[in-house]
């Protein structure tokens, strides 16, 4: 994290990151198929990189929540 990184901003850039992780492989595992090739392992890949960013928007969306939740405390103060 950088140091003047929210949690928001971390969690933002891990989900663009793991989306980023998922179009190359999911490009890679085209390629593969284009090419004749086997495409087990780059699959599999694939799928755990799909899982990791299924993971990450989920903690976006806590983030997002508790974001949320405090801006709506400190407009009450």
């Amino acid at each position: 994290m950088a140091q003047h990184e929210t949690l928001l901003a971390m969690a933002q850039r891990h989900v663009a990151e793991s989306e980023a992780r998922v179009a190359h492989q999911t490009a890679r595992v085209a390629e593969l198929t284009r090419d004749g090739r086997n495409t087990a392992g780059a699959e599999v890949e694939l799928a755990t990189l799909k899982k990791t960013l299924h993971l990450m928007c989920d903690v976006l969306t806590r983030e997002r929540q508790r974001e949320a939740k405090v801006s709506r405390r400190s407009r009450r103060s």
